[in-house]
């Protein structure tokens, strides 16, 4: 479903301390499913489930389809703070690599799972 998405804080609620104080981002490449020579992609499994996944810079966290979220049979933790759900610590394994994720549950275009600027700084210093 293409379309233009929203994530709205609830400025009254509290802040989890562990959360980053960062404002939640994604990009329209990862909203739309746009695909062009620009863009990164790669095969991952969630929970022993393929997927296919954006590397997106332009996103500031890491991002999982609704769909693919409910397909997995995943607890979807709800954040007072935030109108999308999210699972957290989620095991993504990339080739050999294995890593646990922060995962935004929402609606996307043509990509299972959108990694972002959060898990690329997990691989080391972004320049």
């Amino acid at each position: 479903m293409k379309g233009i998405y929203l994530l709205e804080l609830d400025d009254s609620a509290p802040v989890d301390a562990a959360a980053s104080d960062d404002e939640i981002e994604i990009s329209l490449n990862a909203i739309t499913g746009i695909k062009t020579g620009d863009t990164m992609h790669l095969a991952a499994s969630v929970a022993g489930t393929s997927m296919k996944v954006l590397v997106d810079s332009g996103s500031t966290h890491s991002f999982i389809a609704e769909t693919s979220a409910r397909l997995l049979g995943a607890t979807i933790a709800l954040r007072p703070d935030l109108s999308v759900g999210v699972l957290p610590a989620t095991p993504v394994t990339i080739g050999t690599e294995r890593f646990l994720i922060d995962l935004y549950v929402l609606s996307l275009g043509d990509y299972e799972l959108v990694l972002g600027c959060q898990w690329l700084k997990s691989l080391g210093p972004i320049l």
